[in-house]
Parts: structure tokens; C-alpha cells; sequence
């Protein structure tokens, strides 16, 4: 069942993270936003059972333990989730705004930079897929290729037609 301050605070994490933890995912924000929201909830009603604690987001207690005990390491590796963390707590008056940006700003920068490392990488990646031909057909390639030099010459028009021709003769074999 979910409570006043589960919704409040799934609210405000989706606010200060841009993440919705009650989506069905294996995404790493949306994993390490669900820890901030158990870490959250476990300390500011530290009676509510874990059992009770998943089921508000659709998990069970196993991976609520399961994202507690690692909580350190992923606010380890992502430095940003301390500050997210801080942020919320402040939002239900359980911090004080000057205790907000302890978080070094080495470590933020640090953070930042491998954030934007990664994201560097993920865009060399999906340039070169968008790069790669679809098929591995040289065929197929050549003759996109002519398609594309011969565009709004009469020859085109011919080469269409051939194509149809050929398609239409080889749609129907039977091997």
C-alpha cells in the first residue's frame, strides 16, 4: 500500500533526478535512484519493513536489502547521488541546507568528467552505427549507390523498372 510520504517522495526524487523509479528497468540511474529512494525511506521511518518498502516501487524485500547494502558503493562511483540524496533529505527538513554541499567539488567535477567521458564514447558508438550499412550486401549497396547518382535522370527511371522486374520475377521462388 502505497503512503502519503512514499508518493511524496517518488515525487520529489523524479523532480531533483529526472527519474521514474517505478519503471520497469536494469538502467543504472534508475537502479541507483531507487537506492536513494530506500536509503531515503528507511531512514526517515526506520519501522517500515523492506517487504513494505519494494512493494511501493513493485520489488521485493531481497532487492531492497540488496540495493541498502550496496548504496556506499554506487554513491562511490556516482558522487552525484550523495548530493541528489542531501537535496531530498532537505526537502523533508532532515538536512540543512548548508550541509547540502559537502560533496567536494573535486569530486564532483570528478564525477563530471567521467560522465562525460562515457556519454563521449556513447556518441562515437551510435555515429558509427548510424554509419554502417544495414546490410552486408555489396549488391544492395551499389545500387543504392546508383539510385542515389542517377536521381531525377531519366536513367533512374529505367533502373526502377528493372528493379521492379527483377523483384517481381524472384518474389515467388520456392527453394
Amino acid at each position: 500500500m502505497e503512503t502519503q510520504i512514499t508518493k511524496e517522495l517518488k515525487k520529489v526524487i523524479q523532480e531533483i533526478t529526472g527519474v521514474d523509479i517505478n519503471e520497469v528497468s536494469r538502467k543504472r540511474e534508475i537502479i541507483e535512484a531507487r537506492a536513494v529512494y530506500y536509503k531515503i525511506l528507511k531512514q526517515i521511518d526506520k519501522k517500515k519493513s523492506l517487504k513494505s518498502i519494494g512493494a511501493s516501487v513493485g520489488k521485493d524485500h531481497a532487492t531492497v536489502l540488496h540495493s541498502l547494502k550496496n548504496y556506499d558503493m554506487f554513491e562511490q562511483f556516482n558522487p552525484t547521488l550523495k548530493l541528489f540524496r542531501k537535496q531530498i533529505m532537505q526537502r523533508f527538513n532532515y538536512v540543512k541546507p548548508e550541509d547540502i554541499l559537502d560533496v567536494s567539488k573535486d569530486e564532483l567535477i570528478n564525477s563530471l568528467q567521467i560522465d562525460i567521458m562515457k556519454l563521449n564514447d556513447e556518441i562515437e558508438n551510435l555515429q558509427q552505427t548510424i554509419n554502417k550499412p544495414r546490410n552486408n550486401y555489396n549488391i544492395v549497396n551499389n545500387i543504392q549507390q546508383l539510385l542515389i547518382e542517377t536521381e531525377g535522370k531519366e536513367q533512374q527511371e529505367i533502373i526502377i523498372e528493372r528493379l521492379q522486374a527483377v523483384y517481381r520475377m524472384n518474389k515467388n521462388i520456392k527453394l
